[in-house]
C-alpha cells in the first residue's frame, strides 16, 4: 500500500507579506481535499483543512528572522521547512504646504509599508528650520503635527521613519511656505442685546487696504457654517440670533494653502433682555387658604408669558411658570411663623433682580421637648409659648394632662410655663399641653427611666465583647440588666461608669435617651490610648448637650465611634476581671484576628457547647486548670490575647516527649511538664476551654521537616469566626504558624471535640 504523503518548500518572505504553504497527495499522487494538516512554528501549533488543491496554508505574522517550520500530516507524516522573513519596505508621502504667519496649521504624512499596508503606533520625525518633532501613526497611519510660531520663509519640511525590527527606514521631504496673506481681514469682538438687529461684519482688503468685492467668507457659529459674500466696500455681515450667551465666532478666507488664505476669531457676547419681579409681603392667618403671588414684566411693563420663576421658602424651592398676566402663585400652607421668601428668575431670554419678601402665618407656637427623668426623682416639664415673630408670649395659661392628672401654668416673661413632675415609676409617659385661646393640643413623652448597677453594665460588655469578636461589628442595640437599649446608651453608660469609677463612685448609673451618631467612624488599629478617662468625659458632655459623635479627638488622634464603643466595652471587661480600671486602653478594629495560616479554617458551627466541655483527657473543671488558665489570662479582654498567653505557655513550659496516643491527659500532662502530641493537645484544649475559648482537636497524617511522616495531632481555638490552629510541639512554630511539618503535604482525618486514643 502506497501512503499519502505531504510536501512544501522553503519560504522566503518580507514582513507580514506571504503564508506558507503545505501540499497534500494520497498513494496516487492526487491532491487530498479536506485532509488536516498540523502546523509547529516557534513552538505554537496551528491546524489548517486542505482545500480542492491539496493545499494547507498557513499566514505568517512572526517578526523578521529565520523560523523552522514543521508540518504533519493526518498520518503522522511530517516535513520541515525554513521560513525566511526580511524587513519590509516603507514609504512616507506628505504635501507642500502655504501658512499664513501667526496662525497654527496641522501637518499630516503617511507612511504605509510594502503592498500600500498601514503603519499603526509607530513614530514619525518632522525636522524644519530648527525645528525637531516627533509624532505617532494613527489606525490609518498618518502621523499629525502642529506646526505655529514659525517665522515668514520657505523651509523644507523633512520627515521620516527611523525603522524597527521588522520594517526599513524611509524618508522624505515637501516645501513648507509661511507667509503673509494676500489679504486682509478686519473684525471685532462684538457685544448686543438679545434680537437687537446686530451682525457681526467682516472686512476684507487688499494689503494696501483697498476693499475687496464679491469674495466669500466662512462663518462657523455655535457649530454651524455659514458663506457670505462681500459687499462693494468689502463687508461681509452675518445676522446674530442665537439666545444670550458668549459665543467664538471664527471665519476664514479662501481655502489653506492657497496665497489669499486668512482666518481670525472673535467674542460675540448677547446679552438678556431686562425684566423685573414684582411682589408684595403676604400677611395670612394660620388655616388660611392664601397664595404668595408674583409678576414678572419686561422693560416696557408688558407681562411676560411662560418664563420659570424660582421661589424658596422654610428651605423649600418652587418653580413656576408664568401665565398670560406674567403672574406666578405659590399657595402657602405653612404653621404659624415670619419667613423669608426669595423670588428670582430663570429664563433664556430675560434677567431680572432677585427679590425678597416676606410672609407672615400669624398665629400662636406652643413647643415642649420630651423629658427624660429617674424614677424617684422630681423634674419639671416646660412649654414655652411664642407669637408668630418667635417673642415670648407671658401671662397665658398652657394647660397640662398626664396619668389622669389636669393642671395648669402661667408662662414667664420668657414665654415658658412649666409643671412638676414626680411620684412615676420607671415607663414611658405621653403628656398633652395645650394653649385654649388659639386651639392649640400638643402631645410629648415623659421617660422614666431607672438606674443601672455597674455589675450589670459589667455582665453587658462582656456580651457585647463576644459579639463583637464573632461578629467584627457593633450590635445594634444592648441588653442591660433584662432591658434593651441602643448602643449610643450603652456608650453613654460605659463613659458614665468608667469617671464614676474613677472616681471611686460605685452607685448605680443613670441611663438616658440620647441620639445615635449621625455618620459613626469607624474603628482602626490605633494603638494604647491612656488618657481614655478625659475621653469618658467628653462623650458624656457632647451626648448630654444632644450630640452623639461619629468620633471623638484623643491623644492618639481622631477615633471613630465604633472603636471607642470597643475600647471602652474592653475598659468595662478589665475592670469585671481585675475590680480596677486599666492603665491604658488599646484602639483597635473590630476584626481582632487576621487568620495567617492555610491550616486555618472558618467556623460554620452553631452549637459550640462540645467544644467548651470537659472530656475523660480533658478536664476542663480541674482546679488546677482553672487556677492556671485564669492566671494566664488574668486582665486580657479578647480572645486572640488570652489563646496567644495560653499557647506561649504550653509550647515553653510543656517539653516534647515522643510516644503513642495518650498518656497522661491535660492534669497528667501538666503535673509532668512533659508530653507527646495528643497530651499537649489535650492540656492546650483544657486550658483554652477553662478560658472560655471554643477548641477542638485535629488529627492528620504529616510530613515532619525530618523528613519522617506520622500520626499527628494538633489543636484549633476559634478566634472570631476562624478556627487558628495551635500547635505547641516544636518551640520552633508559634501560634498560627506551623514549621516543623509540611502544611501542604499532609492528610487530615478530622476534627474532633474529643479523641479516645
Amino acid at each position: 500500500e502506497v501512503l499519502p504523503t505531504i510536501t512544501a518548500d522553503d519560504l522566503a518572505m518580507i514582513y507580514r507579506n506571504d503564508r506558507f504553504t503545505a501540499h497534500v497527495v494520497d498513494g496516487q499522487g492526487n491532491a487530498l481535499a479536506g485532509s488536516k494538516v498540523t502546523f509547529n512554528i516557534n513552538g505554537v501549533f496551528y491546524t489548517r483543512t486542505s482545500n480542492s488543491d491539496g493545499d494547507a496554508r498557513l499566514n505568517i505574522n512572526l517578526d523578521v528572522g529565520n523560523y523552522i517550520i514543521t508540518s504533519t500530516d493526518e498520518n503522522g507524516l511530517s516535513i520541515a521547512n525554513t521560513i525566511t522573513i526580511n524587513k519590509a519596505n516603507t514609504t512616507i508621502t506628505g504635501e507642500n504646504t502655504y501658512m499664513i504667519i501667526d496662525t497654527e496649521r496641522n501637518y499630516t504624512v503617511s507612511l504605509k509599508s510594502e503592498n500600500n499596508q498601514t503603519m499603526e503606533n509607530v513614530v514619525v520625525y518632522f525636522r524644519y528650520g530648527d525645528i525637531y518633532q516627533t509624532a505617532v501613526t494613527n489606525g490609518t497611519g498618518q502621523a499629525t503635527i502642529t506646526i505655529s510660531n514659525v517665522s515668514e520663509g520657505t523651509y523644507s519640511m523633512e520627515y521620516g521613519f527611523e525603522g524597527n525590527g521588522n520594517y526599513l527606514d524611509c524618508n522624505g521631504s515637501s516645501k513648507l511656505v509661511v507667509a503673509n496673506s494676500t489679504v486682509i481681514l478686519i473684525a471685532e469682538d462684538l457685544v448686543m442685546d438679545y434680537k437687537d438687529g446686530s451682525r457681526f461684519n467682516v472686512t476684507v482688503t487688499d494689503l494696501e487696504l483697498n476693499p475687496l468685492a464679491n469674495e466669500t467668507i466662512t462663518f462657523t457659529i455655535h457649530g454651524v457654517q455659514y458663506n457670505r459674500t462681500t459687499n462693494s466696500e468689502g463687508v461681509a455681515g452675518l445676522a446674530i440670533n442665537l439666545l444670550p450667551g458668549t459665543y467664538v465666532i471664527s471665519y476664514t478666507h479662501s481655502t489653506l494653502d492657497s496665497p489669499d488664505y486668512n482666518e481670525g476669531s472673535d467674542t460675540i457676547v448677547i446679552n438678556k433682555l431686562p425684566a423685573k419681579l414684582i411682589a408684595e409681603d403676604l400677611f395670612m392667618e394660620y388655616g388660611e387658604d392664601a397664595y404668595f403671588t408674583v409678576t414678572l414684566l419686561d422693560s416696557n411693563n408688558k407681562a411676560l408669558n411662560n418664563s420659570l420663576v424660582n421661589l424658596t421658602i422654610h428651605g423649600v424651592s418652587y418653580v413656576r411658570s408664568t401665565n398670560a398676566s406674567g403672574a406666578v402663585r405659590l399657595h402657602i400652607a405653612l404653621s404659624v411663623g415670619y419667613y423669608e421668601i426669595t423670588t428670582s428668575l430663570n429664563d433664556l431670554v430675560y434677567y431680572a433682580d432677585t427679590i425678597t419678601n416676606h410672609v407672615l402665618v400669624n398665629g400662636s407656637i406652643l413647643e415642649a421637648e420630651d423629658l427624660n427623668m429617674i424614677a424617684g426623682t422630681t423634674a419639671y416639664f416646660s412649654a414655652t409659648l411664642y407669637n408668630a415673630y418667635r417673642e415670648p408670649i407671658s401671662n397665658a395659661t398652657i394647660g397640662f394632662e398626664y396619668e389622669g392628672i389636669v393642671t395648669s401654668a402661667v408662662t414667664n416673661s420668657e414665654g415658658i410655663a412649666s409643671i412638676p413632675i414626680s411620684g412615676l415609676v420607671k415607663g414611658v409617659y405621653p403628656i398633652v399641653y395645650s394653649y385654649e385661646p388659639a386651639s392649640i393640643r400638643c402631645m410629648a413623652y415623659i421617660n422614666v427611666g431607672g438606674t443601672i448597677p455597674i455589675s450589670d453594665l459589667v455582665n453587658a460588655a462582656n456580651t457585647v465583647n463576644t459579639y463583637i469578636e464573632a461578629n467584627t461589628a457593633l450590635p445594634t442595640s444592648v441588653v442591660i440588666g433584662g432591658e434593651t437599649y441602643t448602643t449610643a446608651q450603652y456608650l453613654y453608660l460605659l463613659s458614665e461608669a468608667i469617671i464614676a469609677i474613677s472616681n471611686g463612685d460605685y452607685s448605680d448609673l443613670v441611663v438616658l435617651s440620647v441620639n445615635d451618631p449621625t455618620n459613626p467612624g469607624a474603628a482602626a488599629d490605633m494603638g494604647n490610648l491612656q488618657q481614655y478617662i478625659p475621653v469618658a468625659s467628653t462623650l458624656l458632655a457632647s451626648m448630654d448637650a444632644g450630640v452623639t459623635p461619629n468620633s471623638v479627638g484623643t491623644s492618639i488622634g481622631t477615633v471613630g465611634y465604633d472603636a471607642i464603643v470597643y475600647a471602652f466595652t474592653r475598659v468595662l471587661v478589665y475592670y469585671g476581671l481585675t475590680s480596677q480600671l486599666p492603665a491604658s486602653v488599646s484602639v483597635k478594629s473590630l476584626k481582632i484576628y487576621e487568620a495567617k495560616s492555610v491550616l486555618d479554617s472558618k467556623n460554620t458551627i452553631t452549637d459550640l457547647g462540645p467544644y467548651l466541655s470537659s472530656s475523660t483527657n480533658c478536664q476542663v473543671t480541674n482546679a488546677a486548670i482553672v487556677a492556671l488558665a485564669n492566671k494566664l489570662t488574668y486582665g486580657l479582654t479578647n480572645s486572640y490575647d488570652k489563646a496567644l498567653a495560653i499557647y506561649n505557655y504550653v509550647r515553653d513550659e510543656i517539653s516534647y516527649t515522643f510516644y503513642y496516643d495518650t498518656r497522661y491527659g491535660a492534669v497528667g500532662t501538666l503535673n509532668a511538664g512533659t508530653g507527646n502530641c495528643v497530651d499537649q493537645a489535650h492540656l492546650s484544649v483544657a486550658l483554652y476551654r477553662a478560658a472560655g475559648l471554643s477548641a477542638r482537636y485535629a488529627h492528620g497524617t504529616c510530613v515532619f521537616s525530618s523528613g519522617s511522616t506520622y500520626g499527628h495531632v494538633w489543636v484549633q481555638v476559634l478566634i472570631g469566626d476562624t478556627w487558628i490552629v495551635s500547635d505547641t510541639t516544636s518551640t520552633r512554630n508559634s501560634f498560627d504558624n506551623v514549621v516543623n511539618w509540611n502544611n501542604y503535604n499532609y492528610s487530615l482525618k478530622g476534627y474532633y471535640s474529643s479523641i479516645s486514643f
